[in-house]
């Protein structure tokens, strides 16, 4: 939505901030293995080669499984917002927490499948030959990078079916908005009032505005176009009824009640508190200052 923001997400670079510094100081521990130190471990041409075959199979066979499984969780996630349409600003970090470590996966496995061909299709000509020590390289890093995809399988596994991994990112969201909780406590229960009163008036404005057009059939059907309140507030944009600046603290706010209300031990501060009383009073004049001009 231009102008509103919504979930602040982090960039796919910083998601996997920590596992590129890990894949990198691994590249040159395998350079330092293959070049500077014999090997612990030596296996033989049979082992190499079944174990690299073996493991391209197996990896992308999980990772086409663990695809799978991403959409059917998409889904379900999509229907628990729908159910309950607080939980949005966590559930759409925790998707796009999701697409991130799948994209990372897909990029591990490609790589790591190319690594196993390159090694299975080049033993006959490097292993006995001058260019040991890189087959050998070649034969560490493409081992790390097997393990590396099924470590981030499992955990995208663990992360995925946690029933706490939403409770997390609500917290996280909650630290996160500038309404600080450790300041002087507000009144929950005015605030939830009052919140509900700045929604309950934008979408039932945008429904005014956006009925007239439902054609015949679904007024003979009795079916209304009923908008969430992030649409509520782009058809208010929109019409000129609110502005930018007040849709996003409005905004702002919804993203703190959703935290508020998934928390534990519901609080709100006082500076939200008097916050939402002042929205609600710009809310309602825009919206009666519209409508006595109609």
């Amino acid at each position: 939505m231009e102008g509103i923001s919504l979930v602040a997400k982090k960039s796919w670079y910083e998601e996997n901030k920590v596992l590129w510094i890990i894949q990198i100081t691994l590249f040159f521990l395998c350079l330092v293995l293959a070049f500077f130190i014999r090997p612990i471990i030596a296996l033989s041409e049979n082992q190499i080669l079944y174990f690299f075959s073996t493991s391209t199979q197996v990896i992308a066979g999980l990772y086409g499984l663990t695809l799978t499984g991403f959409i059917f969780l998409n889904d379900k996630l999509n229907d628990r917002v729908k159910e309950d349409e607080t939980l949005y600003d966590a559930i759409e970090i925790m998707k796009a927490r999701q697409y991130s470590q799948i994209k990372t996966m897909g990029i591990i496995c490609i790589a790591s499948i190319l690594a196993s061909l390159t090694i299975i299709n080049t033993f006959d000509v490097t292993y006995n030959s001058f260019y040991k020590d890189v087959f050998e390289y070649f034969l560490n890093q493409s081992m790390v990078l097997i393990f590396t995809e099924i470590v981030l399988i499992v955990l995208f596994s663990w992360y995925s079916i946690n029933p706490r991994s939403i409770d997390k990112i609500n917290e996280y969201l909650k630290k996160q908005n500038e309404y600080d909780t450790t300041l002087e406590e507000g009144n929950f229960q005015e605030f939830v009032k009052y919140y509900n009163g700045i929604e309950s008036m934008i979408i039932g404005q945008s429904i005014k505005l956006t009925n007239f057009i439902t054609n015949e059939i679904n007024i003979k059907n009795n079916k209304f176009y009923r908008p969430n309140i992030l649409d509520a507030l782009k058809i208010l944009i929109s019409s000129e009824i609110l502005d930018k600046e007040l849709a996003n603290r409005i905004n702002e706010l919804r993203k703190y009640r959703n935290s508020v209300v998934h928390a534990e031990d519901p609080k709100v501060s006082m500076k939200a508190s008097d916050d939402i009383k002042k929205i609600y009073q710009e809310v309602q004049l825009a919206i009666s200052r519209y409508n006595s001009t109609e």
